[in-house]
């Protein structure tokens, strides 16, 4: 996965990034760290098969510190998760 576009408002953050096969691509985020995926997070609905990616992340809360991992799952079915990272939405 390459490096990702990021940006945010008070209420919303867009994640872009490019994947190097078609994949099918979610983000799971939170806003306590560490976090269960599967249980405390909040999954962004799945995109299509594709390489350009792109999530928006809608209805968060104004000045609140929020982390997220990137998964992206390749034809065959392989998963590959990025480490986790975070960003703050503004006030």
């Amino acid at each position: 996965m390459s490096t990702e576009v990021f940006s945010s408002t008070t209420n919303s953050a867009t994640i872009q990034w490019l994947t190097n096969e078609p994949a099918r691509s979610r983000i799971l985020y939170s806003t306590t760290y560490p976090f269960v995926y599967d249980f405390a997070a909040t999954v962004a609905d799945p995109l299509p098969f594709d390489l350009m990616q792109e999530v928006i992340l809608a209805n968060l809360n104004p000045n609140t510190a929020y982390f997220y991992v990137r998964e992206s799952t390749d034809l065959t079915n392989n998963v590959q998760l990025t480490t986790a990272r975070t960003f703050r939405t503004g006030q």
